[in-house]
């Protein structure tokens, strides 16, 4: 069971940095619409440290349930819970590595939102 854990995790991770990458570009570009006119753009790229922890709050909980969703899907695709289950695992056995993740995520997301946030 841990091989299999370590390949949805693999999948996850995957998926998770992915979708991470095109979220935050697309915040990045939203802040450059918001900000460029004023600031100008060669003027954004020094303020990326001072936007990155705000673009966080928003960007990992929205990569991690994407990659949940896509992750577990292309599982179900491949018929993998029903092989899980004909050897005799439940469904649950599924869960931990999730659950893992899901607590390090908010942890991250917490730290980002009350301590690197500027306010």
């Amino acid at each position: 069971m841990k091989t299999y854990h370590r390949h949805l995790i693999g999948q996850w991770l995957n998926n998770f940095l992915l979708a991470f990458l095109i979220l935050n570009l697309l915040l990045l570009v939203g802040n450059l619409v918001k900000y460029g006119t004023k600031v100008g753009i060669a003027n954004i790229f020094p303020m990326l440290p001072a936007l990155l922890p705000s673009m966080l709050i928003y960007s990992l909980p929205m990569a991690a349930l994407t990659s949940t969703i896509s992750t577990l899907s292309r599982a179900r695709q491949l018929c993998e819970p029903v092989t899980l289950a004909s050897s005799g695992l439940g469904l649950f056995k599924l869960l931990p590595p999730f659950i893992l993740i899901g607590l390090f995520l908010n942890a991250l997301t917490v730290i980002s939102f009350q301590w690197l946030q500027p306010m």
